[in-house]
């Protein structure tokens, strides 16, 4: 083991446990008794996002008790169909922030406070937020109950937050966690550029595959790399802690070349104004040409093919990059490297040292032979031209006007050239019918910006409510992504963030219901903890907002929730209901307009 290793190890293991403002030391108190068990860390990888907190395991099951970190108040709660689903916000006396989604309930001061409102503005999304005297809390305190509201299975989403609003690793401040296990190396990537540094300029990317050698305790490299000209490496590892399976995000990586510090990365604080940026920094291409090679991608951990950039892309803004020598470019070309780390032909050598928050550390070494001349006649890959795109006063359009998007230089990373091209196998989909498709390139591009497209309709077109835009996921199927019409309707269109495939999708079958509990004409022994389930299954484009889904018992609005991981609305009754018949009317509407209803009764004996 060398000397760096032995360092990063030491230093690791002596993260605070506390948080430090203004001159006072402050210890909090984890959110949940007993020993805790995450499923997902800081910093870990979801498309179109960086997860701000950890994730803990609640035995699969909603109704973990949440306790408050330490003095302070209840600052803040929503409740929303997606992400956090009901959430959580603790302000302490610190000034730092405590969140907790995807819960249960809340204590029942507060609950009734969201129920009032929810009934008040007949809207089951609530945002609401208090003053320090209304819902004080002690550390310790009980606040709550886990549950699986929102996105995903049973757990708690708990983040911790600066007083400056910035998501912070908890795993460095209040959080302790058993883990012995060392983060995983997969394979390094070799990307080599041509005449700028960004992704619209990579000529190669090369996967070279790592293996563990017992004898010497590092990861090696499997065969030798060569390379000339300007170059740059990109690594495959994940984490790994005790009594979980699944793969995790990198805590810290530390990019040595010659024995000098290039490159350090450390996920202990993040900025929600660049989260939009995790596609980009991050290497997509090659996580989606991984995962898509899975005959079920989205069952595969996020992480598990996550390829972290030991480079600035332009634009990178990511706290977690520390320290970036060069922007983590190299250069063998004489009298070209202004702005790279110059190398001479001849071996180097790299050392890469990953290292969690426990002080668990993997390291790999390997060498490269830099040398005159690329070794193979290297040139960026040109996709069949179709479509090439015309610039117009606001954006540029493609396939002879037919598409348009509102992309601007100033909404771009770096200077890019566009085209598109008509797709016309037919994929195999139901249940909802698919007009046209077409793609977009170059494949990966990413916009600092979202923009505008829209798809021209052809005139004849009937029914066109039903029309909207599909953008093609990881798995080969299409996931709603809008229906902005123009003044006339005579185009369909929506925001992207990126590049891809995309097809002008009708959807005109309403949501299937199905009332689960309890059924038509049920005879209930008790008016007490009623709950109500029905399931609603939608085959496309599903229901866009909390207004969407309208629930009534005995004529009266109430707040249903909507799970679209289980596809179930519910309602649980905070109330006792009184003896005699009561009646259930559900009314939902889909994004493309189709509407479908349900009624029942039940009687209270």
């Amino acid at each position: 083991m060398n000397i760096k290793l032995i360092f990063y190890i030491f230093s690791a293991l002596f993260i605070p446990l506390s948080l430090t403002s203004a001159g006072e030391n402050y210890q909090f108190s984890p959110p949940i008794k007993g020993e805790i068990y995450l499923s997902s860390l800081f910093g870990d990888y979801r498309p179109g996002h960086f997860h701000a907190g950890v994730d803990m395991r609640t035995g699969g099951k909603p109704g973990r008790r949440l306790y408050a970190a330490d003095d302070g108040y209840i600052w803040r709660v929503m409740t929303t169909f997606n992400g956090y689903g009901k959430a959580l916000y603790l302000k302490t006396k610190s000034g730092h922030y405590f969140v907790h989604g995807h819960l249960q309930d809340f204590a029942p001061p507060v609950s009734k406070r969201v129920f009032n409102e929810q009934l008040k503005n007949q809207s089951y999304k609530t945002n609401l937020f208090f003053k320090p005297g209304e819902f004080p809390v002690k550390k310790g305190e009980f606040i709550g109950h886990t549950g699986q509201s929102g996105a995903g299975a049973p757990h708690l989403h708990y983040e911790v937050r600066s007083p400056d609003n910035k998501p912070v690793n908890p795993l460095t401040q209040n959080i302790l966690i058993d883990d012995t296990r060392n983060p995983e190396i997969i394979s390094i990537a070799l990307v080599q550029f041509g005449e700028r540094t960004d992704p619209g300029s990579v000529l190669s990317k090369e996967i070279y595959d790592c293996g563990y050698n017992n004898s010497t305790g590092e990861y090696e490299i499997e065969q030798p790399i060569t390379v000339a000209g300007k170059f740059a490496f990109e690594l495959n590892a994940y984490d790994r802690i005790n009594h979980y399976n699944g793969n995790m995000g990198v805590f810290q990586i530390s990019f040595y070349f010659d024995s000098q510090l290039i490159y350090r990365y450390r996920a202990d604080t993040l900025e929600f104004d660049s989260f939009k940026q995790s596609d980009y920094v991050r290497d997509y291409e090659l996580w989606y040409r991984s995962l898509g090679a899975h005959p079920d991608p989205k069952r595969i951990d996020k992480d598990r093919y996550s390829f972290y950039r030991l480079y600035l892309v332009p634009g990178d803004n990511q706290p977690t990059v520390k320290l970036c020598v060069g922007d983590g470019y190299f250069s063998s070309i004489p009298g070209r490297t202004s702005g790279f780390n110059k190398v001479s032909t001849g071996k180097h050598y790299v050392d890469i040292v990953l290292t969690d928050s426990n002080g668990n550390s993997s390291e790999l070494s390997f060498t490269i032979d830099v040398v005159e001349k690329p070794p193979v006649n290297l040139r960026r890959p040109s996709p069949e031209f179709v479509s090439g795109a015309k610039p117009t006063d606001n954006g540029m359009t493609f396939l002879d006007g037919g598409i348009h998007v509102d992309l601007t230089p100033q909404k771009l990373y770096y200077p890019e050239k566009f085209w598109a091209r008509e797709i016309s196998e037919a994929p195999l989909v139901s249940g909802y019918h698919i007009i046209r498709q077409f793609e977009l390139y170059p494949r990966f591009t990413f916009f600092k910006d979202n923009a505008a497209m829209s798809v021209e309709l052809a005139p004849a077109s009937s029914g066109k409510n039903y029309y909207c835009i599909g953008w093609q996921d990881i798995d080969g199927e299409y996931v709603f992504a809008g229906n902005d019409f123009n003044s006339d309707s005579s185009s369909v269109g929506c925001k992207i963030g990126a590049t891809g495939r995309f097809a002008v999708v009708v959807d005109s079958i309403a949501p299937e219901l199905e009332l689960l509990r309890p059924r038509m004409g049920w005879k209930l022994k008790s008016g007490n903890g009623v709950t109500i389930q029905i399931k609603m299954e939608d085959n496309f484009s599903g229901l866009g907002s909390e207004d969407d889904l309208k629930f009534y018992l005995d004529g009266k609005w109430m707040p249903a929730e909507y799970d679209s991981d289980r596809d179930l609305i519910e309602f649980k009754a905070p109330f006792r209901l009184d003896k005699g018949k009561h009646t259930i009317m559900l009314k939902v509407s889909d994004q493309c307009g189709n509407e479908s209803s349900l009624q029942s009764y039940f009687h209270v004996m």
